[in-house]
């Protein structure tokens, strides 16, 4: 009989959608579809970006919002003679959250619940950046389920899942 201590999620594609590229590439209600913006170089843009934050950890209690808005920041200036002038830090916070969607609420929350009732740890392992990750913990509720401690994100370790040392996965174990 093998006993589990343990089960550590992903967040994207697994608890929630993966923010950025349904946020900017979406047909229906994207950035690019919504601005008109070329598909090709916004996704190239965006993953020039998503480089800059997703082993950039926050070293302050709040920084997680100045890396949201710098983000933003870039993303406007890169495109602002497409943009229109509503087109602001703000606005593209608040399509954000519209983007933050969980997979299968009906069936995760009671797999959690149960786990969680069993006495089983749960735990997160994602590549994320932090603005992404602590909007999708508040707006999912994660928090009821798992403790910051059992957080492991490649923004706060500097590495990604897909390093060949595969140190997030020795840090989550941990």
């Amino acid at each position: 009989l093998v006993m589990i201590r343990a089960v550590i999620f992903d967040i994207g594609g697994v608890l929630a959608y993966d923010v950025w590229e349904h946020l900017l590439l979406d047909k229906e209600g994207g950035v690019a579809s919504i601005y008109g913006l070329p598909e090709d170089r916004v996704k190239e843009f965006g993953k020039k970006l998503w480089s800059k934050y997703d082993r950039r950890p926050a070293t302050r209690e709040n920084e997680w919002e100045d890396f949201e808005r710098e983000y933003w920041g870039k993303f406007i200036q890169e495109f602002r003679q497409k943009l229109p002038q509503c087109a602001t830090v703000e606005s593209f916070i608040l399509m954000t959250d519209e983007f933050i969607r969980d997979v299968n609420n009906e069936r995760m929350v009671p797999l959690l619940e149960r786990l969680q009732s069993h006495g089983i740890d749960l735990a997160i392992c994602s590549n994320n950046n932090e603005f992404w990750f602590r909007r999708q913990m508040c707006k999912l509720e994660l928090h009821r389920f798992f403790s910051p401690s059992k957080v492991v994100l490649s923004c706060r370790i500097g590495v990604s899942k897909s390093s060949p040392r595969f140190e997030m996965f020795h840090a989550v174990a941990d």
